[in-house]
């Protein structure tokens, strides 16, 4: 695991209460600094106004889902990791998120290690580009 030397700010972006609250819960315990969006337009904002260092983004939601909010965010940010969260893996999200420089996918079926693992993976492949 890698040592978090400053606090790694996370933005959750999801309209599944049930879904992102344990989730956040647990990159708090393990040290993450997380805040939590629940439409795509308020993730822009919060982008906007404190960038992340990486966000977690559902692919549907209502009004604007995760792929034109990650069409937006690639407008003015190319580099921000941003990880595609998803109940419903298909070829067709994999390749429009591929398209658009997606860092990673997690399932939301998956399990806090599996989190961890996507966390940690984007963290170390991301690290030279914030010169943390």
């Amino acid at each position: 695991m890698i040592e978090i030397e400053e606090k790694f700010k996370i933005l959750l972006v999801d309209d599944e209460p049930d879904f992102i609250e344990p989730m956040a819960f647990w990159m708090r315990a393990n040290g993450y600094l997380v805040s939590i969006a629940s439409s795509g337009r308020q993730a822009l904002q919060m982008i906007e106004d404190n960038p992340p260092d990486m966000v977690f983004l559902d692919i549907r939601m209502p009004v604007m889902d995760g792929i034109e909010t990650l069409r937006h965010i690639r407008e003015f940010d190319q580099k921000l990791p941003v990880i595609i969260v998803t109940a419903y893996p298909t070829i067709e999200y994999f390749s429009k998120t591929q398209e658009l420089n997606v860092s990673g996918f997690f399932d939301k079926d998956g399990d806090f290690e599996e989190l961890r693992n996507v966390v940690n993976l984007t963290l170390n492949t991301y690290k030279k580009l914030w010169n943390k």
